[in-house]
């Protein structure tokens, strides 16, 4: 009972080393992670709809947004009463308005 065992205890799993040899299990560049977002996934790209920058990833998510949705990029038309240029989504909306019905009243 007077012997010590001295049973160093190894890690489980295959051991991760880098060309040298040594254990490595961290990048040798503090700012890898970083980096690596900002070159692959932090990517902008013009939205089709409104014109804006918007991240890869978050793009379809831009795209259910109501500023998005409202945004026709050079779709708007003219309204006959008022001049004014309309999303064609909202023009009867609009030819309802006090607004354009001021106009309109002005014009008689």
């Amino acid at each position: 009972m007077s012997e010590i065992s001295n049973d160093i205890k190894k890690p489980r799993g295959r051991p991760i080393k880098s060309p040298d040899g040594v254990p490595n299990s961290k990048p040798l560049d503090k700012n890898y992670f970083n980096d690596y977002y900002h070159k692959n996934l932090a990517v902008k790209v013009i939205c089709e709809n409104c014109g804006e920058l918007v991240s890869k990833n978050k793009l379809k998510s831009h795209n259910e947004t109501i500023k998005c949705k409202n945004a026709c990029n050079g779709c708007n038309i003219k309204c006959l009463i008022c001049s004014k240029m309309i999303n064609p989504m909202r023009l009867l909306q609009h030819e309802k308005s006090n607004y354009c019905q001021s106009k309109k009243n002005s014009l008689i």
